[in-house]
């Protein structure tokens, strides 16, 4: 919708430049402008930006009004802009509406300093009260403090791409990691590299009393080295209210899973979800144990649990342990490149899980091609998406196939999708032919059910009828 009402915008800019709107043109236009909720801008040069000064100058829209009076969601692409960004970029404050709320960056090194002179900018020209701010580009020593600017936020993703350059460390910065935690009382979701800005103002006297975070926070991803990470959870953030943890790792040097997981079970009793992954390729990464994670595995209530490229130890004969352990499980992704593959035997475990919905795994899939026993317990597992990470074996003939599809149907009644997540074109062709045979079986069972319903609802309870019928359905005639 929003796409379609930037075409009409276009249209008016031509507008613009032959003759003057007409009353019914402004009208006609300001009804276009006041319908864009969600706007994204590829920001190129003054030229473009002149569009919107222009434009409100045609409607005869005043300085203090906005053009998007509706606006909530703002994207500014500043990748392909041209040098001197911030001249030209206060073209665009006839954009600024107080119904704004959420704002996207994307820059590069060329013009981080056009994002600050943008913070500022919205801050000093409106009263705008940003509640969702994300950011992806490059890193500048200013760029955190700008976001403070707005105290309101409650997320804040701070995503840096350091182009291939080496990572400085601002350590002189006027604001520190501990001040987005004791600043932000309504922050619920945050995004932070730990690798840049220093965790805590080096001139208070006291640097090793923890920070109690926002009592709203719920979501937390930090970004760093192993020495960050151990830094952040030892002399950083508690938390009460965080549900979700992800610890992304850059260097690993130093690295004790154990020494981390448990100071991040005892910071945040409450969390749920834990993903632990690489924020780089790395082959020295100390393998991940189970009892690394004994913190967790001890804490009934886990409802996501996430491995990605990290060495570990899982295998079909402890996974048992893990699912047992949390009962109320709803996601499990154990993505890896290391050539360990889960037997069919995990899936019966994991098919008893009443909450389940979403699973990743390398698997041995040849294991699901022979019929389950039929003491196979009858699940009502909720799991409605299976993304295979790779299989070793498979079967490849179309009965095994068949089996296959239809085993696992048995184990996830409500299974809608199989994917897969390889880049190897075959595997990708045959999961997405299983997808389709399990499609083919739900619309069977759909048919069957439906044809049973219009026999119940024409012959009523009478037995002789109804199987006289059934018999007449299925091609079975009278001996």
């Amino acid at each position: 919708m929003d796409f379609v009402v930037v075409g009409q915008i276009l249209k008016i800019y031509v507008q613009v430049l032959g003759e003057p709107l007409t009353n019914k043109q402004r009208s006609r236009a300001s009804g276009y402008l006041s319908h864009i909720q969600n706007f994204y801008f590829q920001a190129a040069g003054p030229r473009e930006t002149s569009l919107w000064p222009m434009l409100a100058a045609s409607l005869d829209i005043s300085a203090t009004a906005s053009l998007l009076p509706n606006l909530r969601s703002l994207v500014l692409d500043l990748g392909n802009s041209s040098p001197g960004i911030g001249s030209w970029l206060h073209m665009m404050t006839p954009l600024f509406s107080l119904s704004l709320q959420r704002i996207t960056y994307s820059a590069t090194s060329r013009h981080v300093g056009g994002v600050e002179s943008f913070q500022t900018l919205l801050k000093s020209q409106s009263n705008v009260e940003l509640v969702h701010v994300k950011y992806q580009g490059y890193p500048s020593p200013n760029i955190l403090q700008r976001f403070f600017l707005f105290q309101g936020l409650e997320s804040l993703s701070l995503d840096f791409f350091f182009e291939g350059q080496a990572i400085q460390r601002y350590t002189q910065s006027t604001v520190a990691i501990a001040d987005i935690f004791d600043q932000f009382p309504r922050l619920r979701d945050l995004k932070i590299d730990l690798r840049l800005f220093p965790l805590r103002d080096s001139s208070l006297p006291d640097k090793h009393v923890k920070v109690a975070a926002s009592p709203v926070l719920c979501k937390l991803h930090v970004t760093g080295d192993a020495n960050d990470l151990q830094a952040f959870l030892v002399d950083g953030v508690t938390s009460s209210s965080l549900l979700s943890l992800t610890l992304s790792l850059a260097q690993v040097n130093g690295l004790v899973w154990k020494v981390l997981c448990d100071q991040a079970a005892a910071n945040f009793p409450n969390v749920n979800s834990l993903i632990l992954q690489l924020a780089q390729p790395n082959t020295s990464v100390p393998q991940l144990l189970l009892q690394d994670i004994s913190s967790f595995i001890s804490r009934s209530t886990m409802r996501l649990f996430y491995i990605d490229t990290i060495p570990h130890c899982f295998a079909d004969n402890n996974i048992a342990g893990l699912v047992n352990s949390w009962p109320r499980l709803r996601a499990l992704s154990i993505l890896n490149n290391f050539g360990i593959h889960f037997s069919a035997t995990v899936l019966t475990e994991l098919c008893q899980l009443p909450y389940l919905e979403e699973v990743a795994l390398p698997l041995n899939l040849s294991d699901l091609e022979t019929h389950l026993p039929l003491m196979t317990p009858l699940t009502n597992c909720p799991l409605k998406s299976l993304r295979v990470t790779g299989y070793s074996v498979a079967p490849t003939t179309l009965d095994g196939k068949i089996d296959l599809a239809r085993n696992i149907l048995m184990l996830f009644p409500a299974i809608q999708e199989i994917s897969s997540t390889s880049t190897n074109p075959s595997q990708q062709v045959y999961l997405g032919e299983l997808h389709k045979l399990i499609q083919a079986f739900h619309s069977t069972i759909a048919i069957q059910a439906h044809r049973a319903a219009l026999r119940r609802q024409k012959f009523g309870g009478d037995p002789r009828v109804r199987k006289t019928a059934i018999k007449r359905d299925i091609g079975i005639q009278w001996g």
